[in-house]
């Protein structure tokens, strides 16, 4: 008899440990974003006036719209950012897709993280909360995106093993002062520092036919 409760209470146990960890993961930022709606307007209304239904519990997801910096000066394009309404606009994820040719990355690169950053500093200026926002940097091969492409009609890069899912906070702070240090260089205040990875010259905005004339290599 005492067996057998013990084993009654053992299996309720398991029950509610399964149920209770199915409920935060409801409430992770992967959780929200399985779970995020296409959005049915753009962000730029979304900001102003909110989705109809006002539940902080159900999430939005944008995709391939521009973010502009009117108080910076810079404009992008994000791939995917992932809101939900609380008493106003909150970025709970903002997603950007790398493919690079041949290697994937071990760690996310610094210059991709300062890419998602812009962005989510942009939509903060459009009065989106951004304190708790995580950037998601994903790293997929080109040929296995081209064949998930292919095969799934669609890219769900949060489950696909053959990538690469890095998450970082967003850190405004941090930010804000990458960015002061690029616009002495803009603005020729300091010039730039030589580089020693050659890979990073090859998109350098003071590169001449690929070759930064300021790299050290």
């Amino acid at each position: 008899m005492i067996s057998s409760l013990l084993l009654l209470l053992f299996l309720v146990g398991i029950l509610i440990l399964l149920y209770l960890g199915k409920q935060n993961f409801i409430f992770t930022v992967y959780g929200r974003i399985k779970r995020a709606t296409p959005a049915q307007m753009n962000i730029n209304s979304f900001a102003r006036k909110g989705p109809r239904s006002k539940n902080p519990k159900k999430t939005y997801a944008f995709s391939e719209m521009n973010a502009v910096s009117m108080t910076h000066r810079y404009r992008g394009r994000f791939d995917t950012t992932v809101l939900r309404w609380d008493t106003g606009p909150i970025l709970v994820a903002l997603i950007e897709r790398k493919y690079p040719r041949s290697v994937l990355p071990q760690t996310a690169k610094p210059e991709d993280v300062f890419q998602a950053s812009l962005y989510a500093l942009a939509l903060k200026e459009k009065g989106i909360s951004c304190s708790s926002s995580q950037l998601l940097t994903i790293y997929c091969l080109q040929d296995a995106a081209t064949r998930c492409l292919k095969k799934q009609g669609g890219l769900d890069c949060l489950r696909c093993k053959e990538g690469r899912v890095f998450k970082t906070r967003f850190n405004e702070k941090k930010t804000l002062k990458q960015l002061d240090r690029l616009d002495e260089v803009w603005y020729e205040s300091r010039k730039p520092k030589p580089n020693s990875t050659q890979l990073n010259c090859r998109v350098c905005p003071y590169s001449k036919k690929r070759k930064c004339e300021h790299s050290a290599v």
